[in-house]
């Protein structure tokens, strides 16, 4: 609206970390992977009779669910390559010195 944001800029670096060059904001599609992954992992490791119920029935899916930090560093992965990789938006990260203290730079 008052020209501080190109319109038509990378949509992944606006869900990336701050401290690596992103805008911070949690994607919604992002919140309900996540809270599907944590449900899923919950049942699958859970001992109680009624909810052991539910992983055998196949109701919630619990195959490839993983931890929750690791689900979350994967997807921030994903972010990364996906903003890198492309031509004009990932070419200042991918240019950058490697001797420039990348947490210092984008706080």
């Amino acid at each position: 609206m008052y020209g501080a944001v190109y319109p038509k800029s990378d949509v992944n670096r606006i869900y990336m970390k701050r401290k690596e060059g992103g805008h911070g904001l949690i994607s919604v599609e992002q919140c309900v992977k996540l809270e599907e992954n944590s449900l899923g992992s919950y049942v699958a490791n859970s001992e109680e009779l009624l909810i052991r119920g539910v992983c055998a029935s196949g109701t919630i899916q619990t195959e490839g669910t993983m931890e929750k930090e690791e689900f979350k560093r994967r997807k921030a992965e994903e972010l990364k390559h996906k903003w890198t990789g492309k031509a004009i938006y990932g070419q200042f990260v991918r240019e950058m010195p490697e001797n420039v203290d990348r947490v210092k730079s984008w706080a």
